[in-house]
């Protein structure tokens, strides 16, 4: 799939003489000639180009983009979650799921986003027992609702990942 004009300066582009064959005099045959401007120069591996980053962007980051009614992230390693967590919910997403699990001693985490329309939510992970329970009452006692709670091992210590959203109801 093509994005914007031609890029002749495009990292995957390859060279004038990729798989061209030695001249005589040592010198490899050119093998592509761009057009229209033959002089211009192709085949550059310094880095992407700026429609290199364009095509990215549109081709990938549409998972990112508003409009898209659920996101999951699976696989995502304890280490990563926070900042995939944050850049998925500033784009208007909420928490409606959470798996972590251990492997190897290391923790990771599934997750599930939908679109958060409006409503006001909250959401934690890492907590000990009594964090948790700490963070229930205080989020019941300001009309959130427990939506979702984890248990998950993590350095060996069972933790709780909890998501609230605010509802009318019991707690």
């Amino acid at each position: 799939m093509d994005y914007g004009p031609y890029d002749y300066g495009s990292i995957m582009h390859y060279g004038k003489t990729a798989f061209g064959k030695k001249a005589a005099n040592g010198t490899k045959l050119k093998t592509i000639v761009p057009k229209p401007n033959p002089n211009v120069s192709i085949g550059q591996r310094t880095g992407l180009s700026k429609l290199d980053i364009d095509g990215i962007n549109h081709l990938y980051a549409k998972a990112f983009l508003p409009g898209w009614a659920e996101l999951a992230r699976h696989g995502v390693p304890a280490s990563k979650y926070q900042g995939e967590f944050s850049k998925i919910t500033a784009l208007g997403y909420r928490p409606v799921w959470i798996d972590g699990y251990d492997v190897n001693g290391k923790t990771y985490f599934n997750v599930i986003f939908r679109r958060a329309n409006g409503k006001a939510w909250v959401a934690r992970h890492g907590l000990s027992g009594s964090k948790y329970q700490k963070e229930f009452k205080k989020w019941t006692k300001l009309g959130y609702r427990l939506a979702h709670v984890e248990s998950y091992k993590s350095s060996g210590n069972v933790r709780y990942a909890a998501i609230f959203v605010k509802t009318s109801g019991p707690a």
